[in-house]
């Protein structure tokens, strides 16, 4: 098993805020086929903003 760096997990740590940061501001629209993602948005507790569709 590999050990990364604390440079490595602060750099990754710092580009997950910032993406959260831009999630704020923006809309992000996820395309998926996977049910698992489905799954994980529907169980979320906190759902505000989050919509699911599923086409025909």
């Amino acid at each position: 098993m590999r050990i990364f760096g604390m440079n490595w997990m602060r750099a990754v740590s710092s580009s997950c805020l910032e993406f959260v940061q831009m999630m704020l501001r923006c809309q992000v629209l996820l395309v998926t086929h996977h049910r698992r993602v489905i799954g994980l948005a529907d169980g979320l507790e906190e759902k505000a903003g989050i919509f699911t569709h599923e086409l025909d």
